[in-house]
């Protein structure tokens, strides 16, 4: 069943038993307090009756029940209630004197004691009747005085109230079904209009919205909440059409640099196998091959770990940081003298888990930017410090540094700062894109501040470690 309909019902529903509720209270409220009246009314007529016989009683202390019977009956006839309907009657239901029962129930005369007095709704051949009986007893003798008052024109009244209550019911609901049908299309239409919405979306129209109106309630929330998720799919659906552009510019770019440095070197091998004669020749040409062939390793090398490292599959060993960045700082020294670069290093003692091949290659990446963003000499500081749950690694440089608006990017695949610096470095955008996957898979975190001009400070924080002190 649609929403629609389901409003609509449920209103008239909750509609019918209210108002079916209210009525029966109200008509049974009425019915009971005008049934009350009249058992009051009667109950007052059976102590009349019974005030009567007591003083016929206190009269003539010796007469028996026939003789009583007779003396109440003429003080009745003599009284001013002459109509009342009432009867004195033997312990057997016997009557005695007075009118003759309209009805056939007599189990009240059993169930009473003497003194007492009761009060039950019998129903007679045509009517129903209030019936009081009080149990006396005359010398000796118990007698039932009996009385009792027609209540039919009560339930009369209750089944023409009920009936005019159903005619009054019957008119509300087809009120409230026009209102229901309104507000049903009020509240659906909007829902209507992002289940249109939602299928234009998936069929692959992302820019498709709806209209948000002035409503403040859930509807209004969710039209807003539709409309913002449209907005984030679509930048999404950006994102990742930019993401495979950038892609496919880096295998356009990784073919062309692989083609140059191939066609050079089988050139030059070809060149090396004619003319083994000249020394500087062969040097000149080797140098060149090893030059190239290391600029390809170094770009086969980071694709593929960036694809291996998708799986996500590596095991942790705890290693000591200080002997372990000691010893990174030992295998990038002698490059870094080449190049006029001086390498400090200041590395405390702590113990962290961590896989070490994985996170000498975030080290060596950073260590790496940090030499390529010097253009002459310079320093690069490598520190390793303990945190009271952990240990972070810093990597600082003297280098030209990198312009803010470039730093909440330059984590991202084949994200370069500076393209045409980078790829004459042999750099392919990869490195920090890897560092950062290889640092959350750590459970730490990678951040950066820079200053163009100065230079550029990265920071590994890595948890989990413990000091040696």
């Amino acid at each position: 069943m649609k929403l629609f309909w389901k409003l609509f019902c449920s209103m008239l529903l909750i509609t019918a038993f209210t108002c079916s509720v209210g009525v029966f209270l109200l008509v049974d409220g009425q019915y009971r307090a005008s049934l009350s009246r009249e058992m009051t009314a009667a109950g007052t007529e059976n102590d009349t009756l019974r005030t009567t016989l007591a003083q016929e009683l206190q009269i003539s202390p010796t007469m028996d029940a026939h003789a009583a019977a007779q003396a109440l009956g003429d003080a009745v006839l003599m009284g001013n209630e002459p109509d009342w309907a009432y009867c004195l009657s033997s312990q057997k239901g016997t009557i005695l004197v007075g009118h003759v029962r309209p009805f056939t129930d007599l189990r009240l005369l059993g169930a009473l004691e003497e003194n007492q007095q009761g009060f039950r709704l019998v129903r007679g051949t045509h009517s129903h009747y209030i019936h009081v009986v009080s149990v006396v007893s005359v010398n000796g003798d118990t007698v039932y005085l009996e009385n009792w008052r027609n209540v039919e024109p009560l339930l009369v009244e209750r089944a023409d109230q009920y009936r005019g209550a159903l005619i009054w019911m019957g008119v509300m609901l087809l009120i409230v079904g026009g209102i229901a049908l309104a507000v049903s299309a009020w509240i659906a239409r909007p829902l209507m209009e992002l289940s249109a919405a939602s299928a234009v979306l998936a069929a692959g129209d992302l820019s498709r919205r709806v209209k948000i109106t002035n409503r403040q309630d859930e509807v209004g929330k969710l039209s807003q909440d539709f409309n913002h998720m449209a907005d984030q799919l679509e930048r999404q659906m950006e994102q990742l059409e930019r993401v495979s552009k950038q892609q496919e510019a880096f295998l356009h770019s990784f073919a062309h640099e692989t083609k140059t440095p191939l066609t050079a070197i089988i050139g030059y091998a070809e060149l090396l196998l004619s003319h083994t004669d000249s020394p500087d020749m062969v040097r000149e040409g080797a140098e060149y091959i090893f030059r190239e062939g290391r600029r390809m390793e170094r770009l086969a090398r980071k694709l593929m770990e960036w694809i291996v490292l998708e799986k996500n599959a590596f095991s942790m060993q705890e290693v000591e940081m200080g002997q372990y960045l000691a010893t990174i700082a030992h295998a990038v020294d002698l490059p870094m003298k080449k190049k006029g670069i001086t390498l400090l290093v200041e590395a405390e003692s702590g113990q962290i888990w961590l896989e070490p091949d994985l996170m000498k290659t975030v080290c060596m990446n950073l260590l790496d930017n940090a030499a390529k963003s010097i253009e002459e000499k310079g320093e690069i500081l490598l520190k390793g410090c303990r945190l009271p749950e952990g240990y972070q690694i810093e990597v600082t440089d003297s280098g030209k540094g990198i312009p803010q608006e470039e730093l909440g990017r330059i984590t991202e695949a084949f994200y370069m700062v500076d393209k045409s610096r980078a790829r004459a470095q042999g750099g392919a955008g990869l490195g920090l894109s890897l560092c950062r996957k290889i640092v959350e898979l750590h459970g730490g975190t990678l951040s950066f501040e820079s200053e163009v001009g100065k230079g550029t400070s990265v920071y590994v924080v890595l948890k989990g470690g413990k000091s040696n002190a």
